[in-house]
């Protein structure tokens, strides 16, 4: 795991490398499995294999930001949207996020849109797509973003993992 902090527009930062090729295969074939219900679907995931497997990975994401997790809730998505899909809506995440990862899956995909405030024309600029990696922040009132699939050729499948001060699923 090689991780890359970034400054501006505010804290955020990439991860490379994130699991071993074994098991990043077992959550791409996972999330090849999962049905799609519109042009977005979003799966929570509670227990299991791929649970404990990214629970655990939350954990050593935290482990290396120096984030304790005590009283924290860690919790698994993951987010399947076909290409052309747009949310439109700059956005913070829930309060009750403490840390946010998206981990690219599909081979190719398009990263979050990151902005200084919530106005489109404070677009700073869009993280990079990379599999068996992401982009994350710890949720501020700050960490304007918002995401798409409009530029994909297939869909845009992702892994957020999450740490909560409060579990809300």
């Amino acid at each position: 795991m090689i991780i890359t902090h970034y400054k501006k527009p505010w804290p955020h930062f990439s991860i490379t490398n994130l699991l071993s090729i074994e098991n990043f295969l077992k959550i791409d074939e996972f999330s090849r499995k999962l049905n799609i219900y519109d042009t977005r679907s979003n799966h929570q995931i509670r227990d299991g294999e791929i649970y404990h497997l990214l629970s655990n990975t939350i954990q050593e994401i935290a482990d290396q930001l120096g984030i304790r997790t005590d009283g924290l809730y860690k919790c698994v998505e993951f987010d399947i949207i076909q290409p052309g899909w747009a949310y439109n809506k700059i956005h913070n995440d829930n309060e009750h996020k403490v840390l946010t990862f998206v981990m690219a899956i599909s081979k190719t995909g398009s990263g979050t849109h990151l902005f200084k405030e919530k106005k489109r024309d404070t677009y700073k600029k869009t993280t990079e797509w990379i599999p068996n990696g992401g982009n994350g922040f710890l949720r501020t009132n700050k960490t304007w973003h918002d995401f798409d699939s409009l530029t994909c050729t297939e869909p845009r499948r992702t892994a957020i993992l999450l740490l909560t001060d409060k579990e809300f699923y």
